[in-house]
């Protein structure tokens, strides 16, 4: 079992009222916020996200960084700039990097919408806070059709879906 690490960032915002004569402060306030960070286990499903869809290395390095320019409708646009900033980001010949984009749609992972625009499949993937998002279920089930991977995302909210029930990821 992993035990959540929490970190906190602190904000400090001081408010002083100062006598100009005297330069004594006469009135001083301060304001400290916290909050948790994402947990290290996101990495961890995505790298089981991975060896459980059979990625090479190049396609789990392409979703990692694919994943940074998701949006909150699971989409994914690649520009030409884009596209090459995810490249020389990669240190990867362009060539690898559409094969590791179509190895994914061919997964199930991604779904082409248009040219250079994809969308994430949800029910493995989503976007949203993590305090919307406190808990991730991953789920394989066998059957005579294959095995199909599914994810539920458990907490406060959920991660907003733009497909159809339907879109589960079925691999044989």
């Amino acid at each position: 079992m992993m035990v959540e690490k929490k970190s906190k960032k602190i904000t400090t915002r001081v408010t002083e009222i100062v006598d100009r004569k005297t330069g004594e402060i006469l009135y001083d306030e301060g304001t400290t916020v916290s909050f948790e960070r994402e947990p290290d286990y996101v990495k961890l499903y995505l790298n089981d996200i991975s060896r459980l869809m059979n990625l090479t290395v190049s396609g789990h390095r392409t979703l990692f960084a694919l994943l940074r320019k998701m949006n909150f409708d699971c989409e994914i646009i690649l520009t030409t700039s884009v596209r090459k900033e995810m490249v020389e980001g990669l240190v990867m010949p362009n060539n690898t990097f559409k094969h590791s984009i179509m190895d994914l749609v061919d997964a199930g992972i991604l779904f082409r919408k248009a040219n250079n625009h994809y969308l994430v499949n949800p029910k493995l993937i989503a976007r949203g806070s993590w305090a919307d998002i406190r808990k991730i279920v991953l789920t394989i089930s066998y059957s005579e059709d294959g095995r199909m991977i599914q994810t539920e995302f458990q907490g406060q909210g959920q991660p907003r879906i733009p497909f159809p029930e339907d879109n589960a990821s079925n691999v044989s």
